[in-house]
């Protein structure tokens, strides 16, 4: 286990100590997530405590700063969303709404929703201020904010799955292998050119949940030879479906 710990910084859910697992501020982080981080820490650590007084006026140094500063929020921000992070983002510089076209063809509109994460400093915060302070800042901040974004995102993808039928229920029982299959069996999956499934996200529930889940796809037989016959046929699926493509000018 490799652990960045610092101090200020705040407790975020973690599996910290557990093997193979990389740490930074408390916060288990996957190896993307590492890449992102690590090479930043020592630049931060060598030029941002510059003087107890004051940071000089250097504007490449102000922007160096600002883009690390702005990489750990991210980081903190992403680490809440989970699968939503890898979502693709369209930006809308005016306007309360949008729309898009489901693959039904029927038109949607979505109104904008606001989210807003504060931070209050005075002045006499900044003279001792320490870097791993900053770092912690900066760490709630995104923390936070990933937070609202997620709740939202999880709260309006199970409005839609339900409005589309796809939802599948455990009927109040301990989730198992069969659930897990039904849950397989009801989702479209994309293939790579080699065949191989393209990975799928599991998200939410407790660290419980998501434990048992994991134990049940490593270590159950049943699953096992089950799950490969649904991807063997998603994957015959598949093909007859990209065969069919209409080629668009």
């Amino acid at each position: 286990m490799v652990a960045l710990a610092a101090r200020g910084l705040p407790a975020l859910p973690s599996t910290c100590g557990a093997p193979a697992t990389v740490c930074i501020a408390g916060l288990a982080v996957d190896g993307a997530i590492e890449k992102r981080i690590m090479p930043l820490l020592p630049f931060f650590q060598r030029k941002v405590y510059l003087s107890p007084v004051a940071l000089p006026d250097y504007p490449s140094l102000k922007r160096d700063i600002s883009s690390i500063l702005y990489e750990v929020m991210e980081t903190y921000r992403d680490a809440q969303l989970g699968p939503f992070a890898k979502s693709p983002q369209m930006h809308y510089h005016e306007g309360d709404s949008a729309d898009f076209s489901t693959v039904q063809g029927e038109v949607k509109e979505v109104e904008f929703k606001d989210f807003s994460q504060e931070q209050r400093l005075t002045l006499s915060d900044f003279p001792t201020m320490t870097h791993e302070e900053i770092l912690g800042i900066m760490a709630s901040f995104g923390s936070d904010f990933g937070s609202q974004l997620a709740r939202s995102f999880y709260e309006h993808l199970g409005q839609t799955l339900e409005e589309a039928g796809q939802t599948v229920s455990s009927e109040g029982r301990p989730v198992d292998a069969d659930f897990l299959l039904r849950a397989l069996e009801s989702v479209e999956i994309d293939f790579d050119d080699d065949g191989n499934p393209n990975p799928l996200d599991f998200a939410g529930g407790t660290p419980e949940i998501r434990e048992r889940i994991m134990r049940i796809q490593s270590e159950d037989q049943h699953y096992r030879e089950k799950s490969k016959e649904i991807i063997d046929r998603k994957r015959e699926q598949w093909i007859a479906r990209e065969s069919n493509r209409k080629l668009v000018d």
